[in-house]
């Protein structure tokens, strides 16, 4: 059979593919990449282990619950069919937490209309943005995580100095080792394509899904320090 023809019998050879590849091969099989597909359950663990804990900030908990979740399975989606709808749906689900991010530090400033209003425009504007230009999305969305960061980092402050800065590290650290991972394996400098078991693609998917959970304890701490006399929250998390 000519390499054409065997290409076009491909399960998903009917969806424009990606503008973005990483190290491991595609397959010409439902699960085009398997290890940076399968990976995703990662995202799992912290939506699962957010939705059980009992915290004062309940919209907090659904919201990153719902985040872990969605980016499980949008991600999940991109790497099984390697497409363009994948990739927009996969990388548009990334903006979602650095965008809850944005939207509680305003409402932290009292301005909780625009808090509730801005998410949801960022994300549609950057996902608009990415479907527009064709582009990957990445640049709009590390610009975006930035943000986020500097945000959070601003909100530490209400935190009793012990432990202040414990669960914002965490997530600079697990995002910064996924990260620095990710570009080893897109620039192809540790990388076998035919490794379908593990690949430094799905490294960075248990990295960054590990900053979930980072993430959430610091939003909870906040939002508990926000609630509470500075005297009793230190006692609540010692």
């Amino acid at each position: 059979m000519p390499v054409d023809a065997a290409l076009q019998s491909c399960p998903w050879s009917g969806l424009a593919p990606a503008s973005i590849s990483f190290c491991e091969a595609r397959l010409c099989a439902w699960i085009a990449e398997p290890s940076n597909a399968f990976s995703n359950v990662a995202y799992l663990l912290p939506g699962l282990w957010v939705a059980r804990q009992v915290a004062l900030a309940l919209p907090i908990r659904i919201m990153t619950t719902s985040a872990a979740v969605t980016l499980a399975c949008t991600s999940f989606f991109f790497h099984a069919t390697g497409s363009r709808v994948g990739e927009l749906l996969d990388v548009s689900s990334m903006y979602v937490l650095p965008a809850l991010s944005v939207g509680v530090s305003l409402a932290d400033e009292g301005k909780r209309k625009l808090g509730m209003v801005l998410p949801l425009l960022v994300w549609a504007a950057a996902t608009g943005l990415m479907a527009a230009t064709g582009s990957d999305g990445i640049v709009a969305w590390g610009l975006l995580a930035a943000l986020a960061v500097w945000l959070e980092s601003q909100r530490a402050r209400l935190l009793p100095a012990v432990g202040r800065w414990r669960d914002v590290v965490g997530v600079l650290v697990a995002f910064g080792v996924g990260y620095g991972i990710w570009w080893l394996d897109k620039l192809g400098l540790v990388c076998d394509p035919d490794n379908h078991v593990l690949t430094g693609h799905a490294v960075w998917h248990c990295c960054t899904a590990a900053s979930i959970g980072f993430f959430y304890r610091h939003q909870v701490k906040v939002a508990q320090a926000r609630g509470v006399s500075t005297a009793a929250f230190r006692r609540s998390v010692e």
